[in-house]
């Protein structure tokens, strides 16, 4: 299968929340995979293909968490304890606040690499 995707997708773990459109509980899930345009994450709750959602992600950077909206276009069930694979198409392209979780992953990579010593 030849690959669609304009943009990278990288692989994190991080924690996220989301609200369902006319909900006004958020949930929590963790991110698994991220790019200019989706999303992909882990979650407990079901949520049907088309549903919009508004998410955040706080990194640990000292700034405020970013905003992003989107709509699934996908979900899988993972068949362990409950978790659903849920991927979502982001609505509006933020380039410069997504940029902000590539800095924290390369970061994150360049501590855990072991020095030459």
């Amino acid at each position: 299968m030849q690959e669609r995707r304009v943009f990278a997708r990288i692989k994190i773990k991080i924690p996220l929340k989301f609200l369902k459109s006319g909900s006004d509980t958020a949930k929590e899930a963790e991110a698994v995979d991220i790019s200019a345009t989706g999303i992909g994450f882990i979650t407990k709750e079901n949520i049907a293909v088309k549903t919009p959602l508004d998410i955040w992600i706080n990194l640990p950077d000292h700034h405020g968490p970013i905003h992003l909206t989107g709509r699934v276009v996908w979900s899988k069930d993972l068949g362990e304890n409950g978790l659903k694979r849920v991927g979502i198409q982001l609505g509006k392209e933020k380039l410069m606040e997504l940029g902000r979780v590539w800095l924290f992953q390369e970061t994150r990579s360049q501590a855990n690499k072991p020095s030459i010593q």
